[in-house]
């Protein structure tokens, strides 16, 4: 049977045809948001200003798509609203499309560049040009390579002469490097697929909305897997002073990422050699790949790497969308999971499913661990229209996870940092509890967070000492991902803040949880296990608050810090001096600031004061009466730290008194 269409026309909900879909004349034909059309033939554009436009779902089987039209109006456009609103295209078909179709996108990126990846077939540069300037842009020819081996560079003054002229670099996979492209090699046509970084001072335009026009890529058109690589070249000092770099003189630690290993991340410098990056389960930067979704549809990486088999992680650099009421996308660097040993997910669980044009990269793990060893980008099994939960974390439509054991459970929270108002995402750090996972050891599930710097205002982890607080050989290290032992009851994790001075000094964050792998249903705000509890510790105004869904805590704070805040796990297991004083939710949470307690951080012990005190003296004796330390007229705004850590005794008497006379003594067993 075939349907044509000559008038104007809505569609919504679904659509059938067992034959082909044909538009004649002036047809103009309407897809409206979660509305699928699925036809069994073609779907044919024969007359000129003739169109369909798709904010919905068209699937095409056995057939194809064909634009006779020789207007460039006509054809199907694949509309953008944001990254959960969006039309998709699928072609499930041996047969290639012809003709063009048009496809609205917002590139991601950073500083200076943007991130692209073509979901056409033949789309040449020049193409890409026109699309988002409306002309053609004059290549320049690509930096010439060093004559010395890779990491071993010659001395020379031309080499990147024209690196910062050059509009368009590749990444390729196989030298961990970006490749200057002025399509020679490719005939300049974009590989779908491929990463490309695009040089924004060239193209005006990559801030907005752009629409792209191309004949829209068919899967099963490359039948080669790719190969995930493993690093063949030395990273190390080639020169006294001077670093490793790549046949293009750059130097890799300039560009080199691994979030995976947060240890040698954090620390990858001009000084690191292959000896470090190649430690004991560490492999930094190996078997890894950055790609993009070579589709007009959404990619489903769960199917892609069968059930996340042989995998460290994966991840999408790029913007968010976060559910504040205004729903913007905000630039975030790295948004990544990792997979746990029972192979669950932990992270942002719904970043399994990648947006079309858009970026994605996979670590496999070695392959001495049975690690994955290829990739079947462009099988068409891997098209999906499942809702894209890389946009919305707390959409509902989550992928759910392969557990080898319905023992390990996994719990986890996402705390998400924003101004008062709610409208600035800043940026989100997770943290997971489970039998499977190690705590104060960087573990394998863990990820650095690249989010958070001094220049602006985020919020990570750290990874904790054995006793709880910050690990002092692991004090530069920010996690976006941090896991425990779920028997870790007394382990505080500590939290930090970047503040930026020009994004004030009065922040929220609110919290997502997720057990094995799934988010909580909507109405369900804490977990299913009564014992299974995550608790928000304030050392500063002396709150601790239980943190379910509807955890909402608004603070002011001046300058970063990371000895402000810490999270517990267990239920009422907080340490120290303030475990029997546990806030049960958001609408209880009473300060215990008309309390002056003792606490336990890391391997110290702190008072925390009354908020009405001003003033303070504070004694310790030892258990035989022996005064140890005495201190007098103690500013009461801030924690006093008692000097006990080197004193050998294992249990003191604490007497505070302050201003009025009024006195409290509290005991320490060490």
């Amino acid at each position: 049977m075939k349907i044509n269409f000559t008038p104007l026309l809505f569609v919504l909900g679904f659509i059938t045809a067992h034959s082909q879909i044909t538009t004649n004349g002036q047809a103009q034909m309407f897809v409206s948001s979660k509305t699928l059309v699925y036809s069994t033939g073609d779907i044919a554009i024969n007359g000129d200003k003739s169109k369909i436009t798709n904010r919905g779902n068209i699937r095409i089987k056995d057939g194809t798509y064909n634009n006779k039209s020789t207007d460039e109006d006509s054809g199907i456009l694949l509309t953008y609203t944001d990254e959960q609103n969006y039309g998709q295209l699928i072609i499930n078909s041996p047969k290639k499309a012809t003709g063009k179709i048009k496809m609205e996108k917002v590139l991601t990126g950073y500083n200076k560049y943007a991130y692209f990846g073509s979901p056409f077939s033949d789309y040449k540069f020049e193409d890409f040009a026109k699309d988002v300037t409306g002309s053609v842009i004059n290549f320049v020819p690509p930096c010439k390579t060093s004559k010395g081996k890779e990491g071993v560079a010659e001395p020379a003054s031309d080499y990147c002469s024209k690196w910062g002229q050059v509009p368009i670099f590749v990444w390729n996979n196989e030298q961990f490097r970006y490749d200057p492209d002025d399509g020679k090699q490719t005939n300049n046509v974009f590989t779908p697929g491929l990463f490309y970084d695009i040089r924004k001072s060239k193209y005006s335009g990559l801030d907005s909305k752009v629409t792209f026009t191309g004949i829209p890529y068919v899967a099963d058109q490359s039948t080669t897997p790719i190969k995930y690589p493993e690093r063949n070249f030395k990273i190390a000092k080639y020169d006294k002073n001077k670093e490793a770099v790549n046949v293009y003189s750059v130097k890799y630690y300039t560009y080199i990422s691994d979030v995976f290993v947060p240890g040698i991340e954090s620390s990858f410098n001009e000084s690191t050699d292959n000896s470090t990056l190649n430690a004991p389960n560490a492999k930094f930067a190996d078997k890894t790949l950055q790609l993009f979704n070579p589709f007009t549809s959404n990619l489903d990486l769960k199917t892609l790497t069968n059930n996340y088999t042989g995998l460290v992680g994966i991840g999408s650099y790029g913007g968010v969308t976060v559910p504040a009421e205004s729903k913007k996308r905000y630039s975030q660097n790295v948004s990544a999971v990792t997979i746990a040993p029972s192979g669950g997910l932990v992270g942002p669980v719904n970043l399994s499913i990648i947006p079309p044009m858009t970026n994605f990269f996979i670590k496999a793990a070695p392959n001495s661990e049975g690690g994955a060893t290829t990739l079947d980008l462009y099988n068409s099994n891997n098209q999906t229209f499942e809702t894209s939960g890389y946009a919305f974390p707390t959409s509902n439509s989550v992928i759910t996870k392969k557990l080898t054991s319905t023992s390990d459970n996994i719990y986890q929270i996402n705390l998400r940092l924003f101004n008062k108002s709610k409208d600035i995402f800043y940026n989100e750090t997770y943290i997971a509890s489970g039998s499977e996972f190690e705590t104060a050891v960087i573990h394998k599930n863990e990820v650095y967070s690249s989010n958070s710097s001094n220049e602006r205002t985020s919020i990570y982890t750290l990874p904790e000492a054995k006793t709880g607080g910050i690990d002092p050989n692991l004090a530069d290290v920010k996690l976006y991902i941090n896991v425990m032992n779920s028997s870790s009851e007394k382990i505080a994790i500590p939290v930090g803040i970047e503040i930026n001075k020009a994004d004030g000094s009065t922040f929220v964050i609110t919290s997502e949880l997720a057990e094995n792998g799934k988010l909580l249903a909507k109405g369900i705000n804490k977990f299913n296990d009564s014992n299974a509890d995550f608790y928000f510790h304030d050392k500063k105004l002396g709150k601790s608050i239980l943190i379910d869904a509807n955890f909402n805590y608004e603070f002011t704070q001046n300058e970063s810090t990371n000895d402000r805040f810490e999270i517990y796990w267990g239920k009422n297991k907080i340490n120290g001096g303030i475990g029997e004083e546990i806030i049960n939710g958001p609408d209880e949470a009473v300060a215990l600031d008309g309390l002056t307690i003792v606490y336990k951080s890391e391997d110290e012990y702190k008072v925390h004061f009354n908020k009405n005190w001003k003033k303070a003296d504070v004694k310790v004796f030892s258990i035989l009466g022996q005064l140890i330390s005495s201190a007098k007229n103690i500013n009461t705004e801030d924690d006093y730290l008692l000097p006990i850590k080197n004193v050998s005794s294992s249990m003191f008497i604490v007497k505070i008194t302050n201003e009025k006379g009024d006195t409290i003594t509290k005991k320490i067993i060490k």
